[in-house]
């Protein structure tokens, strides 16, 4: 089960915002008050990882891509034709 990281929102200016944890499974919806002192809270979301696929070619850069063999069939598709320009000079 994931340990979510909620902060609660004082109505007070000068009252410090409170951070806490709690596991709660990933279909529970996230809570909307302080279960402590009643207080609003909102979900804090921390840290995570990297996007896995722009750091190699293949799936999560494993070396399990298309051209990696694994597959029977599967090619990787054509490398799109890079853009024609045509210049005209109109000369006076």
């Amino acid at each position: 089960m994931p340990t979510y990281v909620y902060e609660t929102v004082p109505t007070n200016p000068d009252t410090e915002p409170r951070r806490f944890e709690l596991k709660q499974s990933i279909v529970d919806a996230a809570l909307t008050h302080d279960p402590e002192t009643g207080e609003a809270v909102i979900r804090i979301m921390l840290g995570g990882i990297p996007y896995a696929g722009a750091r190699k070619s293949g799936h999560y850069a494993t070396g399990h891509g298309a051209d990696s063999g694994c597959c029977p069939g599967a090619e990787r598709p054509p490398s799109p034709a890079p853009p024609t320009f045509l210049f005209i000079f109109l000369l006076p």
